[in-house]
């Protein structure tokens, strides 16, 4: 909480202090308000750690430029004091800038960050509702372990040969909601990435895969009245976490 008051107050003098840079004449207005809109944009881009260093730099090289202009021009005492003001209202405004950029920046990042860690707390899908890929290798794991001991499992992989790219994505969404609507969804897992759906068959035999497969494809060449089925399909027995493979690395890539 006193962050966000801290943060406001700097807000509030951040925008007093550019007020009186645009409405108070100093020698450099024009050339004050140029560094003002290049800063505002250079530390919008610079990452964090370097938007510090641009605000000395700006700072030291100004006060530079307005000293040596008034040597050089032998700039009388009582207008040398308008540089020195005109350069510390700089100052603040550039240090106030710095201060409200890493605050958006850090709270952009941290938003990012809980969004992310609340993607990875979804165990499902919005649109279609099958498992998410780090859900499905969780579950996985487990159906692995139990199958070692007792039973079998297994391992199919749904590739979609379907290539007109404006309907892919609600074809895509439909096969996985018909292939979950076909499996018991108390034993059996379904997941799946960009033109691949993976689903694991828990307590069958390969002729329970064949009676899922053919349940599958005709449910799904019946309704959008395919002749062929938009995929192709492959399986094997779950033996091994060596089958995750292409799944682990779709979830990296």
């Amino acid at each position: 909480m006193i962050h966000h008051v801290i943060a406001a107050i700097v807000f509030g003098l951040l925008l007093i202090n550019g007020w009186v840079i645009l409405l108070v004449e100093f020698p450099f207005s024009y050339l004050d308000m140029l560094l003002i809109a290049v800063s505002i944009i250079v530390m919008y881009i610079l990452p964090v750690r370097k938007t510090f260093l641009y605000v000395v730099i700006i700072v030291l090289g100004y006060g530079g430029f307005l000293t040596g202009y008034a040597l050089f021009h032998k700039v009388q005492p009582s207008e040398q004091m308008l540089y020195v003001y005109e350069h510390v209202l700089l100052t603040l405004f550039l240090t106030f800038l710095w201060v409200a950029t890493n605050y958006l920046k850090n709270m952009q990042e941290e938003i990012n960050r809980l969004r992310k860690n609340v993607k990875l707390l979804e165990k499902t899908k919005k649109n279609t509702g099958i498992l998410t890929n780090r859900e499905f290798l969780y579950e996985a794991k487990g159906i692995l372990i139990a199958v070692r001991r007792k039973g079998e499992a297994w391992f199919i992989t749904f590739e979609i040969t379907y290539s007109e790219p404006y309907i892919m994505e609600n074809l895509q969404e439909y096969i996985e909601r018909a292939i979950l609507a076909a499996i018991r969804q108390q034993f059996d897992i379904v997941t799946s990435q960009e033109r691949s759906i993976f689903l694991i068959l828990k307590d069958t035999d390969e002729n329970g895969v064949h009676v899922v497969l053919e349940r599958i494809k005709g449910k799904i060449k019946q309704e959008l009245n395919l002749l062929y089925a938009p995929f192709d399909m492959s399986y094997e027995r779950l033996l091994s976490e060596e089958v995750f493979e292409r799944l682990k690395e779709g979830m990296e890539s």
